[in-house]
């Protein structure tokens, strides 16, 4: 006999005995007989191991001062066909033994592994509680109670069905200084103990599992769950982006989700000087949980940055889980505004180049100080000079893309103001209602909303003004002007003070839905703008 076979056939006697004791672990036999039983078994196979090891090693000594056949098999007292046997044995019964078991094997066999002199507890007290997801908005929901245990040996009949997602908090007491095991499916969960000598355990369930948990060998608590699937959003554009008579977009979309979607963008890509450029827009959602609702949003890209160019356009999703889906891209014209006044359009294409080129800002710089030192071309009106000069400072001190959409901002606001056909102060009231919209949607500041919807109905008032003084140069009417002339502004007005009372009242998806309204009815008047 050989070293290598001597070796063999103790290490394949070690695994026969704890084998032995694996499988008669993991078909719960301990569980039936007394905890000492258990210490002297685990014992039993370390000395059987002890023993063989030392036997086989004399044998093999020995083995070396003989060199007959005959010698050698008298030596040779354990037939090798018998352990084999034995080992087909013992790996039937781990193989039938994992098949009972299911999950939760590491924790059966540590369990099993474990020696003390004191004896386990045979009940716990339990706490099992199901976090449902955030973005579902549910209260958390308890399943098993200390109240109603305490629990020794359970075994839930009937699988749990939970959403994708949701945490699951273990809370075990009285475990009498053992600490438990527990396993989720066959991954074995970290677990602390709190200064209170409990132990606390927290789980994300995201596919189907079982919960195994073992406190010594008497306590036994499993339960199957199956996870419901968090399905991504569908959504579409119903057709392609059509543009208003007063040059918004309007966009129709359907939205679709198992739980609700949480986020809905128009997503703008252009191919830039040092690659793709992207930019996006966020749309109201107003879609119920597994409900498909089709929207209908305006938006005025008039002073987007990238106004007058080409541009690639995919609406998307986002769901509770960050599930991202996206419908089938559309390439838009983003519409420009056209200007008549000479200084306005050399407003707008130094806004351009700067939009283009950032780095390249000193030619915009001489352009702007040029321009503002010829007050002749703005009929050296005061407001327009300073608010000239201080976009020409803002932009001499520009460095990072904030400093450059400020900038920008100065010049397109200047350039509506010189334009002077009422598009500033459409614009604004443009801009506003965007600002309320996104408000709304994300039920942020809504204390400051009251505020913005009285701004809302004094700019319409300054819009309507500025309006009815356009028409009447237009017709060369010599009245005085009044919103009384223009018909509809009590509609709007009192579609604001709607959507104050309902975020007065907490009521912000219904607000919501009255904003959208009232950007579609703003859309729908005459356009008085040349």
């Amino acid at each position: 006999m050989s070293k290598t076979k001597t070796l063999f056939r103790i290490v394949q006697y070690a695994l026969v005995i704890f084998g032995a004791y694996v499988s008669a672990s993991l078909f719960e036999v301990w569980a039936y007989l007394p905890y000492w039983l258990k210490n002297i078994a685990l014992v039993g196979c370390l000395g059987a191991v002890y023993w063989n090891t030392r036997k086989n090693l004399r044998a093999y000594s020995r083995l070396k001062h003989y060199q007959s056949p005959a010698e050698v098999k008298l030596l040779d007292l354990q037939p090798a066909w018998r352990l084999h046997a034995l080992s087909f044995a013992v790996l039937g019964g781990l193989i039938l033994g994992v098949s009972y078991t299911g999950s939760g094997i590491p924790g059966r066999i540590l369990q099993a592994m474990t020696f003390s002199l004191k004896q386990p507890p045979t009940e716990v007290l339990l706490n099992l509680t199901i976090t449902p997801p955030s973005y579902l908005n549910q209260q958390e929901v308890l399943l098993l109670s200390e109240k109603d245990g305490p629990y020794g040996r359970y075994d839930g009949n009937d699988i749990i069905f939970l959403p994708e997602g949701s945490i699951l908090t273990i809370e075990i007491k009285n475990t009498e200084d053992f600490s438990p095991f527990i396993s989720l499916g066959n991954s074995l969960g970290q677990s602390y103990k709190t200064s209170k000598g409990v132990y606390l355990s927290k789980h994300i369930l995201n596919e189907e599992t079982t919960l195994d948990i073992r406190v010594g060998p008497y306590v036994s608590i499993r339960q199957a769950f199956e996870v419901i699937p968090d399905e991504a959003p569908r959504v579409a554009l119903v057709a392609k982006p059509i543009l208003t008579k007063r040059k918004s977009y309007e966009l129709k979309y359907t939205l679709w989700d198992d739980h609700g979607v949480e986020e809905v963008f128009l997503e703008l890509s252009r191919r830039g000087i040092t690659g793709t450029e992207t930019k996006i827009i966020f749309l109201p959602v107003l879609a119920a949980p597994d409900d498909q609702t089709t929207l209908t949003y305006h938006t005025n890209l008039l002073s987007h940055p990238w106004a007058g160019t080409t541009v690639r356009a995919v609406i998307k999703a986002v769901d509770g889980l960050g599930q991202i889906s996206a419908g089938e891209p559309v390439t838009l014209l983003l519409p420009e505004e056209s200007f008549q006044n000479p200084v306005a359009q050399t407003l707008v294409s130094i806004r351009k180049a700067l939009l283009i080129t950032p780095g390249r800002k000193g030619a915009q710089i001489q352009r702007l100080n040029t321009l503002t030192n010829e007050k002749a071309a703005f009929q050296y009106n005061t407001g327009i000079y300073l608010a000239l000069r201080s976009a020409y400072w803002k932009l001499r001190s520009a460095e990072t893309p904030e400093d450059f959409e400020e900038v920008s901002r100065y010049l397109w606001q200047t350039a509506l103001r010189l334009e002077d056909n009422g598009s500033f102060e459409e614009q604004g009231v443009q801009a506003l209602m965007e600002r309320m919209v996104q408000m709304l949607a994300k039920e942020q500041d809504l204390e400051e909303f009251d505020h913005l919807a009285g701004n809302l109905q004094a700019r319409m008032e300054v819009m309507f003004d500025a309006e009815f003084m356009l028409l009447s140069r237009r017709l060369s009417l010599n009245e005085n002007s009044g919103r009384i002339a223009m018909p509809g502004f009590s509609s709007f007005k009192n579609l604001i003070s709607q959507m104050r009372n309902q975020v007065s009242r907490g009521e912000t998806g219904e607000a919501l839905k009255t904003l959208l309204a009232f950007r579609a009815l703003f859309e729908q008047r005459p356009v008085m703008v040349s």
